[in-house]
Order: C-alpha cells, then sequence, then structure tokens
C-alpha cells in the first residue's frame, strides 16, 4: 500500500477545513496553535449541529465541556479555557451560560478578513502555482540540456 496520496484517496481522507485567514492574516498571526486547534475543531462539530438542527434565537450552537476539549486537544483544562478566552477576544466565538454542571453553549463566529488579506491569500496561491510551473520548466530546461549533452557524446563516439 502507498503512502503517497492519489486522487482516488480524497473522498476516503477525513480532515478539519482550515479558513486560510487564520493562517495568513495579520489579525490572526499571533493566534496561539491551542486556540486555533480549538477553532478548528468548534468549526468542525458547528457542521454537526447544522445537520442536526442544534440551534436557538442566536443561531448553531456547540457544547463542549472543558474536561472534553482538553482531553480531546490533549490539553489541560486551564489551556483549554485559555484558548477558549483568545477566541472571544479575536471574536471567534461567543458563550451563552446554561445553567450549574453543563457546558455552555458555543457560538462559533465566522472569520474577519479584509480585501487585504483575499489579496494576500490569492497571491500566496499565485505564487505556489508560478513557483511550481518554474520547476517543472526548469526541469524541461535541464532535460533538453541534457538530451544535447548525450547527443552531443554519441556524435563524438561515432566519429571516434
Amino acid at each position: 500500500m502507498s503512502r503517497y496520496y492519489t486522487e482516488s484517496d480524497t473522498p476516503n481522507i477525513i480532515f478539519y477545513r482550515v479558513p486560510k485567514v487564520l493562517i495568513l492574516s495579520e489579525r490572526y498571526k499571533k493566534m496561539k496553535p491551542n486556540a486555533l486547534k480549538l477553532y478548528i475543531v468548534l468549526l468542525d462539530r458547528l457542521q454537526l449541529s447544522m445537520q442536526n438542527h442544534w440551534i436557538d434565537e442566536n443561531g448553531y450552537y456547540v457544547r463542549m465541556s472543558k474536561e472534553h476539549g482538553s482531553d480531546l486537544l490533549n490539553i489541560s483544562e486551564p489551556t483549554f479555557i485559555t484558548s477558549k478566552k483568545e477566541l472571544h477576544k479575536l471574536g471567534l466565538i461567543e458563550e451563552k451560560r446554561v445553567g450549574l454542571n453543563k457546558a455552555n453553549l458555543i457560538y462559533v463566529l465566522k472569520v474577519d478578513y479584509s480585501d487585504e488579506d483575499l489579496y494576500k491569500i490569492k497571491k500566496v496561491d499565485a505564487e505556489m502555482l508560478e513557483g511550481e510551473r518554474k520547476l517543472k520548466n526548469l526541469t524541461f530546461v535541464q532535460m533538453k540540456i541534457q538530451n544535447k549533452r548525450l547527443e552531443n557524446r554519441l556524435c563524438k563516439m561515432y566519429k571516434s
């Protein structure tokens, strides 16, 4: 079994989706890795909430206790709480208290981005594509040079 991905593997990959702006925007650049992981997991859980119609007057919500969240992300409970506070400060979640011994309702909010962020994302994507094109062209040119050298050697051998 090959460890390299192919197109046929795509439907079988179970993955988390990450908004590119979280990685590339100046606004979120200083976000701690644990807060980023928590947002990614909450965003994934939001899809499950939508499928199950877990919604109230504020919108779709997710429930995640500090015990479950810290265990899931393999972090301490204080780190989980700190990560949630960071997401609050960044405007990425809001919470609604439910009651004693119940996990709060967490509303996962959309990432904020500017036209500059969109430009940067498109630029990064374009640079990657251009870099790949240059590598392929370079490889093609290198092959042509190697073929020319081989031709020259073969011509010299036949002339001898």
